[in-house]
This record gives structure tokens, sequence and C-alpha cells, in this order.
């Protein structure tokens, strides 16, 4: 009897061996994500005190000097959703983007810290 395959004998019904085995179903899990980020910027500000050496609200010369990261997080799925609606993009493409605008779904600013540099 010839074997025209590159099994060993015995080996092509073989539960145990590698190409035999099943890969397990994925599940979904909930997960709680936390990511730290950190910038340096520069802020304009018109509340210093009396020497210009220290402004007096970090916070708010921050928010009207830059975008927060959700606001960023925001722009981007409208620039991919546009993109998605206007756009003859291959099926993989189109998956990606998809990928994109789900990644970018329920993220919320838990805590800003502003300090001096």
């Amino acid at each position: 009897m010839s074997n025209y395959s590159n099994y060993p004998p015995g080996a092509a019904t073989d539960p145990s061996a590698p190409w035999n085995q099943v890969d397990p179903e994925e599940l979904e899990f909930a997960a709680d994500v936390t990511v730290t980020l950190a910038k340096t910027a520069t802020v304009m500000s018109d509340d210093y005190d009396s020497w210009g050496e220290h402004c007096h609200d970090l916070y708010e010369a921050y928010e009207r000097s830059e975008y927060s990261v959700v606001q960023m997080i925001e722009m981007l799925k409208e620039y991919v959703q546009r993109d998605l609606d206007n756009k003859d993009y291959s099926m993989h493409k189109k998956s990606e983007l998809k990928d994109i605008l789900t990644s970018a779904e329920g993220w919320e600013e838990i805590e800003t810290d502003i300090e001096e540099a």
C-alpha cells in the first residue's frame, strides 16, 4: 500500500498530533481597561502670578488650548465614519475601519491631572 501523504505511518489519524488538534472556540469576556497617557503641552493663559511664572488655572488653560483625548477620539470616529460612508474600500479596509469605530466606543475621562512642567 502506497502512502502519498507525508505523515508517518498511523499519524494521520492520531488525535494528539498537532494537525489534528481543534482550536477552542473564542468567548467574550468583559474587561475594564485603564490607559494612562502623558504629554507635555504648551498652554496659553492670562491668569498667572504677578511675576508671570505660574499659571493659576492650568486645567482651564489646557481646555482652551488643547483637545482632550476623549474629544480626539470623538473626532476620529467622525472621520472614520465619513470615510466609510464616502469611499469605496475593499472589504478588508471596511472591516478595519469598522473595528476602529468599535474600539473607539465607550471611552470616558475618569481623571485629568495637569501640573506645571
